[in-house]
C-alpha cells in the first residue's frame, strides 16, 4: 500500500531540480560546453530512470519465485529449529541460537530504520526497512548497502528544498550508521 502512495513524478522533478542546480552552478562554462552537458544529464536522467523502471520490473516479475524460495527456507529452518538432528546437537543448538539472535537483531535494527525514515518523511520507509532486515543478513555488505539505498529516494524527494533534501541524507546516513 505504500507503494501505491509513491508519485514517481515527485522523484522526477526533484531529479530536474538538481539538473538546473548543477547547470546553474556551472555558469561560466562555456556555452557549448553547456549545451552538451545539458544534452548529456537529459540521457542520464532517461537512462536512470529506464533502470528505476527496469529495476521495479524484475523485482515485480520475480515476487513469485522469491516468495516461493522465502516459505521453502523458512520451512526448512523450522523443521530444523524444531527437530534437529541429534548427531552434533551442540552445533545446531549453536546454530539455532544465533540465527535467533541474528533476527531479533536484525528486527530492531528494520525498526529502528523505519522510525528514523518515516521521521524524515521517506514515501519508502516501510519497503525500505523490511529489505533493511534481510539485507542486514549478510554480512559487511549488507550494511552498507542498507545505508546507501534511501540515498536516492531521499535526494530526488521535489517536495522539500534542495537543503532540506541533503540534511534528511545526512541525517539518514549518520542514524543509519549509529543504530547498525
Amino acid at each position: 500500500s505504500s507503494l501505491e502512495k509513491v508519485n514517481m513524478k515527485t522523484y522526477q522533478r526533484g531529479f530536474n531540480q538538481m539538473e538546473t542546480s548543477v547547470l546553474a552552478f556551472m555558469q561560466w562554462i562555456d556555452p557549448k560546453y553547456k549545451e552538451e552537458l545539458t544534452k548529456r544529464m537529459n540521457q542520464l536522467e532517461t537512462h536512470v530512470a529506464s533502470m528505476v523502471l527496469g529495476a521495479f520490473n524484475d523485482i515485480l516479475s520475480n515476487t513469485t519465485s522469491f516468495a516461493t524460495q522465502l516459505v521453502m527456507f523458512l520451512l526448512y529452518s523450522l523443521m530444523c529449529i524444531l527437530s534437529p538432528i541429534k548427531q552434533g546437537e551442540q552445533v545446531f543448538t549453536i546454530v539455532r541460537t544465533y540465527f535467533l539472535y541474528k533476527a531479533i537483531c536484525n528486527a530492531v535494527f528494520s525498526l529502528c530504520a523505519w522510525c528514523l525514515l518515516a521521521g524524515i518523511g521517506c514515501d519508502l520507509a516501510v519497503l525500505l526497512s523490511v529489505i533493511c532486515f534481510f539485507l542486514s543478513f549478510i554480512p559487511e555488505v549488507g550494511s552498507v548497502i542498507c545505508i546507501l539505498m534511501p540515498a536516492p529516494v531521499l535526494l530526488f524527494d521535489s517536495r522539500v528544498t534542495m537543503e532540506i533534501r541533503i540534511t534528511n541524507l545526512i541525517t539518514m546516513a549518520i542514524g543509519m550508521l549509529l543504530i547498525k
